[in-house]
């Protein structure tokens, strides 16, 4: 998904830190508000937001690291919501984990991995990039 012109987002750029986490989140899904997602949609896009930045404060800076995370969106004339995520900090692509077995009893799974499965089932295309230092998380969802 290397088509998304960074220059064509709206960009919000904030700490990577708990008290920056609502800020960020409501400025992706207003922008989605404003581009009139469907509400059928605009919960997966939620949880989608909440689920990639929440794992770059939480995961992508080594500790006592601080850093930034940058949220950026645009609806494009096809009918589709962009959001791109970047962030510094430690290059991790979320999507190469592993999907849990759904069948394992969560006693016995390992931790970790459902959050990144539950967004790569419900959105429409994802994809990671780094580059010069940047992790780069871009997805799309149609409107």
């Amino acid at each position: 998904m290397k088509d998304i012109e960074p220059n064509s987002l709206a960009w919000l750029e904030r700490a990577a830190t708990w008290e920056s986490f609502s800020e960020l989140h409501g400025f992706v899904i207003d922008g989605a508000r404003a581009a009139r997602l469907a509400d059928d949609k605009l919960w997966k896009l939620e949880l989608v937001v909440e689920e990639l930045v929440t794992n770059v404060i939480r995961h992508g800076y080594p500790p006592g690291e601080s850093g930034v995370v940058r949220v950026g969106y645009s609806a494009n004339l096809t009918g589709e919501f962009l959001v791109q995520i970047r962030s510094g900090g430690l290059a991790f692509n979320p999507l190469l984990k592993d999907n849990p077995d759904p069948i394992v009893d969560i006693a016995h799974r390992s931790v970790g991995g459902l959050g990144i499965y539950l967004v790569k089932s419900i959105i429409d295309e994802i994809d990671y990039n780094h580059s010069e230092g940047i992790n780069i998380i871009s997805f799309r969802i149609r409107i």
